[in-house]
């Protein structure tokens, strides 16, 4: 994957463009509301002994390479001095200070020195250095609080008696404090909310900081890792160099080994041996990221994904070829996980070219302050692996018209399958993700699936969901009968993927039932065991409907006799005793005797090679009482 990466950073590169515009992180111009976003410009006047705010500008195409914002300091625990931020609160406490400790030549440290002594106030030594200083808004209008009074204020209001907590606490009231009174002045000033600001910049004496030359050059500096005064000896992991070498990458952005745990160091001393960079393999490799994160970044229902090519024959050559390469990769993928409308995509996509051939990484990860945590790398993905998806789905979507209707709404994509694997979510987070992106890898990489295992995820759904269990991924409105249909035909598709065998169909010419199940089992390719468990669905279908009926209220009763833990053979027998019973109690028996007849003979062929598991069993049960309940309401209108 690193070799992809580095690829895409080669073909930037290539382009003559500055190393800063590789580095600059795209920034959107509305927000999600489609508000125009501004820049907020935090403008120091040495001379004048000035301090003001200055929102008028508009957030354009061209305005983060023009402030090269770059994003945050790397590492977790890095000092914050970039000059343009995404968020307030850095320019509000550390940058100043920090800045102070960057070398920029000696006017502009100069100025810089003057700007943090005179416009900041110092809380004290008991506070962490990225909170220990504090722009004073008082002094300059901004604001009305006083810095030091509030801190007085805080500090008497606060009794815990731990030291350490104590001051970790007034930290947290202040934040507090300052924001409030800098946002409440913004919106007051300006008539600008938070989320109307997308970027906050460092303005001297009317020029952007970002615009000085030594500026830009300690970026590009902090960017090539710590050297140390010992030269690297070795050779360059990717391209064979043994000149500049650094095996210090705390600079990537997309960590996906581990840098900072000595038990992971070539003989617990050192990373030189594991990883070792030279400085123009770095510089793409920092390029290539940045360029995964702006163009290749993507999302796939509650998880964040990046999408990582790798040219395998060719390459592109430049910034251009490789948009278009990514454009496809995005609309391929963005397409494949949420199909809707499917005819108008399905030919539509041609991810390959005659000179070139890639195959994709995709990253399921998710950020945490600066680490990126991989959930799941699929790696080797083939791009016709989408238009394969794209086709199967379409399948599938006629497949459901044929049997069920052109009333029938049915799409089969990758979101799907997040809504049929119970996940628990914290703060709408997913948590045991490991099964469903399991599932996900097999689908891209057409590799096997236990079917068995898919069953058992949707019997949980569907018991989250008759329970109306709270904390999970699934949605209780859909209904139990939505939710197994649709599992059907999700197997159907995946055996047309390759992700699962086919099994052995029956020979449905000598059943007694309505050509509308026969069309299902046939289509379907149920064997006879699992025919007789839906038989035995559509009748608890049939008596859900008569209770419906009768009841009202959604009520059906015969649902309680189902066990949603499974249903294994002993309890299959006394269940058909008492849909038999059921039948004569709501007066439908006549009606449905030869599909009783017909369940009933084909469970006593089976019953001394019964190979059904419990969740399969009930699976197929409910299949049956799916269908029935389905037809039922596609025939009145869908009510």
């Amino acid at each position: 994957m690193i070799e992809g990466i580095i690829q895409i950073g080669n073909s930037m590169l290539s382009g003559g463009g500055d190393m800063i515009s590789n580095l600059v992180k795209d920034v959107p111009s509305k927000n999600r509301k489609e508000k125009q976003m501004h820049v907020l410009k935090f403008c120091f006047n040495t001379q004048k002994d000035e301090f003001k705010l200055d929102a008028r500008e508009e957030i354009d195409s061209s305005t983060a390479l023009k402030y090269a914002f770059i994003g945050s300091a790397d590492g977790p625990a890095s000092p914050q001095w970039f000059a343009t931020s995404s968020s307030y609160l850095y320019h509000i406490t550390e940058t100043l200070s920090n800045l102070t400790k960057v070398d920029l030549g000696e006017e502009l440290n100069k100025k810089l020195k003057a700007i943090f002594e005179n416009y900041y106030v110092d809380l004290g030594d008991e506070f962490k250095p990225k909170n220990r200083y504090i722009l004073n808004y008082k002094k300059y209008g901004v604001g009305e609080e006083d810095v030091l009074e509030t801190l007085d204020k805080v500090e008497g209001e606060e009794t815990e008696r731990d030291e350490k907590q104590r001051y970790k606490n007034i930290t947290s009231s202040l934040k507090k404090a300052y924001s409030r009174e800098f946002e409440n002045y913004v919106k007051t000033e300006f008539d600008i909310k938070k989320d109307e600001i997308g970027l906050y910049t460092i303005l001297i004496d009317g020029t952007p900081l970002s615009d000085f030359k030594e500026y830009r050059q300690a970026i590009l500096k902090s960017k090539q890792g710590n050297k140390s005064s010992k030269k690297i000896k070795g050779f360059c992991s990717m391209c064979g160099s043994s000149e500049n070498l650094t095996s210090d990458l705390s600079m990537m952005k997309i960590k996906y080994y581990t840098t900072n745990q000595i038990i992971f160091a070539s003989e617990l001393k050192s990373y030189n041996k594991n990883m070792l960079l030279c400085g123009n393999c770095l510089n793409k490799l920092i390029s290539g990221e940045n360029y995964i994160k702006n163009k290749l970044n993507t999302r796939l229902v509650g998880f964040t994904v990046y999408l990582i090519p790798h040219f395998i024959v060719g390459s592109p050559m430049n910034k251009k070829d490789l948009d278009k390469v990514s454009d496809n990769i995005q609309h391929s993928f963005n397409t494949v996980k949420n199909i809707t409308g499917v005819d108008d995509f399905k030919n539509e996509i041609q991810m390959n070219s005659e000179d070139t051939y890639f195959l994709i990484n995709i990253m399921f990860y998710k950020k945490s302050n600066q680490a990126t945590k991989i959930q799941k790398l699929i790696k080797d993905v083939n791009p016709s692996v989408f238009q394969e998806i794209m086709d199967n789905s379409y399948t599938v979507t006629k497949l459901g018209r044929k049997i069920m209707g052109m009333n029938y709404k049915l799409n089969i994509d990758l979101q799907t399958f997040y809504f049929m694997t119970p996940i628990r979510l914290k703060n709408s987070e997913p948590m045991n993700y490991r099964k469903l992106l399991q599932m996900y890898d097999a689908i891209l990489t057409q590799r096997s699936l236990k079917l068995d295992e898919f069953i058992k995820g949707v019997i949980s759904c569907t018991k989250i969901e008759f329970f109306d269990e709270e904390g999970y991924n699934v949605n209780g409105k859909s209904g139990i009968y939505n939710t197994i249909l649709k599992a059907n035909f999700c197997i159907k598709f995946l055996e047309y993927m390759g992700c699962v065998e086919e099994g052995e169909k029956m020979d449905i010419s000598n059943l007694k039932i309505k050509d509308d199940l026969k069309v299902y089992i046939l289509n379907m390719g149920y064997d006879e065991q699992q025919s007789a468990m839906f038989l035995l669905g559509c009748l608890i279908g049939e008596i859900g409907n008569a209770q419906y009926k009768r009841m009202g209220e959604d009520r059906k009763p015969i649902l309680n006799k189902l066990n949603f833990g499974g249903v294994d053979r002993n309890k299959v027998i006394r269940l058909t005793n008492e849909v038999f019973n059921k039948l004569i109690q709501e007066k439908i028996r006549k009606y449905n005797e030869v599909t009783f007849s017909e369940c009933k003979r084909l469970m006593d062929a089976n019953k001394d090679s019964w190979k059904l598991n419990k969740h399969e069993n009930l699976f197929y049960i409910l299949s049956g009482y799916s269908y029935d309940t389905t037809k039922a309401m596609l025939n009145k209108g869908g009510k």
